[in-house]
């Protein structure tokens, strides 16, 4: 009987697949899924996803799951060994397990860098990831940018490796129309309406454009209600504000709008400028960081 080869992927404590990271793992952890059977079969792969229960069971049957567990910030003990633990994320707070003999972390970016931060906090910061690389056997990045941004601040241990991210193709989804947008012309902006993500400056851009109609969507949650908040002080009318939207809202949004908008001050890679250009609109964004 063959050994069987098992590889954790930890998401840590994903919390929404409607912002950048959620959609990164949501990809990548859906492809795995697609290939567990056939990798399972020629290599004696198994596949775990390490993520919070309530989320067990979304990629199918075909992987195995395991919990998120506060102690495991510590300690990270489990009954079956792993050939490679990946953590998806420089956010998770999970340890890999002790019987991890290969580990590899992916950072997305440092952008608490370039934010208004202070000093000490920056450093407290950094020494987080530090001790996340020191850990590590390889360490995956998305862009060069975040690449010379590692090796500017941090100690790495091995050089960094690029794999850019992928971008679904938004063109082959099908389209959910927003009815109260049919018929309108707009622009668009999605993110998680951070305010690293310049959605404030594009608040102000439709108080002083009241006759240009502005559409934003993100993941729900305390930013959009700051967002939402504003909007409503300023009583802006011009501003269809649609936290979680779905792939097929998102596909008709970028399919029927005039021109997208990402002032993004912070970011790691980018994705929601490719989901546009796939739809060959104009996109209008910031030259900060890796955009």
């Amino acid at each position: 009987m063959s050994t069987v080869h098992n590889i954790g992927i930890s998401l840590g404590n994903i919390k929404t697949w409607h912002d950048g990271l959620g959609e990164f793992s949501l990809q990548l952890c859906q492809q795995m899924a697609a290939l567990a059977p056939a990798w399972r079969q020629q290599y004696s792969v198994q596949f775990y996803c390490h993520l919070p229960q309530r989320f067990h069971g979304i990629f199918g049957d075909q992987i195995k799951y395991l919990p998120t567990e506060p102690l495991q910030r510590v300690f990270h003990w489990t009954r079956e060994p792993f050939l490679v633990w990946h953590s998806l994320h420089q956010h998770n707070k999970f340890r890999a397990p002790v019987k991890a003999k290969h580990r590899i972390q992916t950072v997305h970016d440092l952008n608490f860098l370039y934010e208004k931060t202070a000093a000490q906090t920056i450093r407290r910061r950094l020494g987080r990831v530090q001790k996340v690389l020191d850990r590590s056997d390889r360490i995956v990045v998305s862009t060069q940018y975040v690449r010379q941004d590692l090796q500017a601040h941090l100690r790495c241990h091995v050089n960094p490796e690029v794999v850019p991210l992928g971008v679904t193709d938004p063109t082959r989804l099908g389209q959910e129309a927003i009815p109260s947008l049919i018929g309108k012309t707009f622009y668009f902006h999605i993110s998680r309406m951070a305010p690293s993500k310049g959605i404030f400056h594009l608040i102000d851009l439709a108080q002083i454009w009241p006759e240009q109609t502005f559409v934003f969507a993100g993941p729900a949650g305390s930013y959009v209600d700051a967002v939402s908040a504003a909007i409503q002080e300023k009583n802006l009318r011009n501003i269809h504000l649609l936290p979680d939207v779905s792939d097929e809202q998102k596909a008709w949004l970028y399919s029927h709008c005039s021109a997208f908008l990402f002032p993004s001050l912070t970011e790691g890679f980018g994705l929601p400028p490719l989901e546009a250009m796939c739809f060959g609109k104009p996109v209008f964004m910031s030259n900060k960081t890796c955009l």
